[in-house]
């Protein structure tokens, strides 16, 4: 049980008073709390009239602003007046956008007007624009054979100058080429340019009866380009130092072109070959010795050249060899031994030269059928 007299006791204990100073502390300490916080309202206020004041002032401001603005709007309305602006002043991306409209056989002549315009018709952007848009206005999205251009494997050309191409690859700059091969070739692995059917065989010799034409640098850029045949006497070199970076090229033709130049060295990159016709082409000097690693080679054509010097030893390595014509050149010097290892030649002309000495017992390791022919050369044996 709990014991009732100490609660008892608890109970009648007086309770404590409040003093005077403790109520005056108490209103001191309200007093200055209540001073602090209109101290804070004031502050409050003072910033917000000072936000109130800016709002108004830039309200005011975009009323003027709009003010003239409706006012211009109405003077642009005004179909009495014209106004112009500078098409320089233009975004770089609109003013291409608007070139590209423009016909590419004439906007070029505007790279003269002002530094904007040529570094506009400089760009990709441009070309890649422009050139379907030139194809489309000159009808040749679907060419005049018949087939889709951009996904054709195989072109011809019967003639060169008389075509659209011939200009472009001549005239236009450089960036417009290289996008017109994206957008027309793509795909090509054989391009042909033969002779055209009107040509005049008895002016061929001179040169004020025709238009020459150098062989397109730009034709290193078909990067699947695996046969390259020109025959058409239009062309003059030398042959363009790109062409040596089509890798994947087995034939190579440009019998009739006046080339005019030494042997390319560079030739000997391009190791896929398979064909390689340089005949009447006026090729000069001697035929290097690094013609031994075309391995691949089965048809060596050189006839008709001012070729001189001996028959490098190194064309027996040559092993799939099939034709070898090297006949109406100035070579000198004795037939090399190595051409004995040639099992699968077939046909070995070396006529109207210079060649000299005995003929070597080796070439009769050749096969039956391989025809031979060495007439007119200083020989001083006969092939027994």
């Amino acid at each position: 049980m709990p014991n009732t007299n100490s609660q008892a006791a608890i109970i009648n204990q007086p309770k404590p008073q409040a003093t005077l100073d403790d109520i005056y502390n108490l209103l001191s300490q309200m007093q200055s709390h209540f001073d602090s916080e209109l101290t804070q309202l004031k502050a409050s206020q003072s910033e917000l009239k000072s936000k109130v004041e800016n709002i108004q002032t830039d309200v005011a401001q975009i009323q003027r602003s709009l003010s003239l603005t409706c006012n211009q709007v109405l003077k642009l309305c005004n179909p009495s007046v014209k106004y112009y602006t500078r098409i320089t002043q233009l975004p770089i991306e609109i003013l291409i956008l608007i070139l590209s409209w423009l016909d590419p056989r004439y906007v070029f002549k505007y790279r003269r007007v002002c530094q904007s315009f040529n570094a506009c018709l400089s760009t990709r952007q441009f070309s890649v624009l422009a050139v379907p848009r030139y194809f489309t206005l000159l009808g040749h999205e679907i060419d005049n054979c018949g087939f889709d251009s951009s996904t054709s494997t195989c072109v011809t050309f019967f003639g060169w100058g008389r075509h659209e191409e011939c200009f472009l690859f001549c005239v236009f700059p450089k960036q417009f080429q290289e996008a017109t091969i994206e957008y027309l070739y793509p795909c090509l692995k054989s391009l042909e340019i033969v002779k055209a059917e009107d040509w005049d065989e008895e002016d061929e010799e001179d040169e004020e009866a025709h238009d020459w034409y150098s062989i397109p640098a730009i034709f290193g850029k078909l990067s699947q380009l695996e046969e390259l045949s020109i025959t058409a006497p239009e062309f003059e070199g030398p042959i363009p130092a790109e062409l040596w970076n089509l890798h994947k090229l087995t034939r190579l033709q440009l019998s009739g072109c006046r080339l005019l130049q030494e042997f390319p060295l560079e030739l000997f990159n391009l190791r896929a070959l398979r064909f390689l016709d340089l005949q009447t082409t006026s090729l000069e000097g001697n035929i290097p010795r690094d013609i031994g690693l075309l391995a691949c080679l089965e048809h060596l054509i050189l006839s008709w050249n001012s070729l001189s010097g001996p028959i490098p030893s190194e064309i027996g390595n040559l092993r799939q060899l099939v034709e070898l014509q090297l006949q109406f050149n100035t070579l000198s010097g004795t037939i090399p031994e190595s051409l004995g290892n040639l099992n699968k030649l077939r046909i070995l002309m070396l006529h109207n030269n210079r060649l000299s000495g005995p003929i070597p017992d080796a070439l009769s390791n050749l096969a039956n059928e391989c025809v031979i022919c060495l007439e007119n050369n200083p020989f001083i044996a006969e092939v027994s």
